[in-house]
């Protein structure tokens, strides 16, 4: 029983409230997993969210099998008429910004590391002008790592291409490469 180590360590106090933390944990994530998922366009087998997620107009999202959204990630659009629809696989890490008012599409098999922000709009100068909506495709097998952020400019981000943490990326990504910096530039490509 994993539990059992926290009582000896800590004592009958520290183990039972140790316990009931993860035990209450439990019921608010499983609570969170079975509310959201009714309430997406479709939704596959064995989606799993954590507690403090926002999800705007939930009814232009469409979720894949085996899908993970984490605590406190902030999925929304300025758009009505944006649509998201996320792969098969996808992990989407905690605290991360998502906006789909242009199309977002994520591929198969994604990973989005923690706090990273997408974006697929632009205000341009004047932040209280009506927002245009872009397209983006992320392909399959893409890992964006931590506190990356993706510009309404991108397009398409290939298949199995590396986003390195902290990048910010304003062009398209080709497949197979790994892009860093700020702005983010191809480093190599992957074998």
């Amino acid at each position: 029983m994993p539990a059992l180590k926290y009582f000896r360590r800590g004592g009958i106090v520290y183990g039972t409230c140790y316990t009931a933390r993860q035990g209450f944990a439990y019921i608010q994530r499983s609570f969170a997993s079975i509310i959201h998922s009714q309430s997406f366009a479709s939704c596959g087998a064995d989606f799993r969210c954590g507690v403090g997620v926002f999800i705007d107009y939930p009814r232009n999202i469409r979720v894949g099998h085996r899908c993970l959204i984490d605590n406190g990630v902030a999925i929304g659009a300025e758009l009505p008429q944006g649509s998201l629809i996320i792969g098969d696989d996808v992990q989407i890490n905690r605290n991360c910004s998502i906006d789909f008012s242009g199309t977002l599409t994520i591929g198969n098999g994604t990973l989005i590391s923690a706090e990273s922000t997408i974006l697929t709009h632009d205000h341009g100068l004047d932040p209280r002008s009506t927002p245009e909506g872009a397209s983006l495709e992320i392909g399959d097998f893409v890992w964006i790592g931590a506190r990356s952020i993706i510009l309404h400019s991108v397009s398409q981000i290939g298949a199995r291409s590396v986003i390195a943490a902290g990048s910010v990326v304003t062009k398209d990504v080709p497949s197979d490469t790994v892009v860093a910096g700020n702005p983010a530039r191809p480093i190599r490509r992957k074998t």
